[in-house]
């Protein structure tokens, strides 16, 4: 998670508050505060089941004074984002290699795919 805010520097983050499948209020608010450090939150994936009986105002607490605005959004609101800077993505590894450098099927293989 902390690569994330090294490479992309989100201003927003949507991050599971449940607990149960996934991390609770604290730990996404030490995943937040800490590692992607976003200026805004949306936290979702929570009181649907009571196994996953959380709350977004455990994870405002959790955050403490941190300076992160949380989205607490019930079901059925929309927001609307505008991009503030140009969105760059990271290439997939294999993309920045030669074309030579890319594995190669063995010829035999192909050899024994081939009809007789």
């Amino acid at each position: 998670m902390a690569l994330i805010n090294k490479f992309y520097k989100p201003d927003l983050a949507l991050v599971c508050i449940g607990g149960h499948f996934t991390m609770d209020p604290e730990h996404a608010a030490y995943a937040v505060r800490e590692l992607i450090r976003p200026k805004q939150v949306i936290p979702m994936h929570y009181g649907t089941y009571p196994v996953i009986n959380r709350t977004p105002a455990e994870f405002k607490a959790a955050l403490g004074n941190a300076p992160i605005k949380v989205l607490d959004m019930k079901p059925g609101d929309a927001l609307k984002f505008r991009a503030t800077r140009r969105i760059t993505r990271a290439r997939p590894p294999c993309a920045s290699r030669p074309q030579s450098a890319r594995h190669q099927p063995d010829s035999q293989k192909d050899a024994s795919r081939r009809a007789p």
